[in-house]
């Protein structure tokens, strides 16, 4: 099984860094780092797609935290006594955005 931790964040020489590292059970470890001041918004979005589908591939890898589980069982219920409000996602947005002006 492989981990990933983002150790840092920093800037080198002027320019941005994110530093990871890849941690396998059988396997030499790996340091990537990535110059993100470079970096497009679509590079960081490209990378970020390639990460996330290939987390995708095997998702009973990745453990769930029990507050997750937690939640998801409060909201059923809930939703089976009737007592669950739900919002357009267009208002949702809306009110998101308000909140953080």
């Amino acid at each position: 099984m492989k981990t990933l931790e983002v150790l840092h964040c920093k800037k080198l020489k002027g320019e941005l860094f994110l530093t990871l590292y890849i941690y396998h059970e059988k396997e030499n470890d790996m340091n990537i780092s990535l110059p993100l001041d470079k970096m497009t918004s679509l590079d960081k979005i490209a990378v970020m797609e390639k990460l996330w589908d290939d987390l995708c591939r095997d998702p009973e890898s990745i453990p769930s935290p029990k507050w997750h589980k937690e939640v998801l069982e409060a909201r059923e219920k809930e939703i089976n006594e009737g007592k669950a409000k739900f919002t357009a996602f267009d208002r949702a947005k809306e009110r998101i955005r308000d909140q953080i002006k």
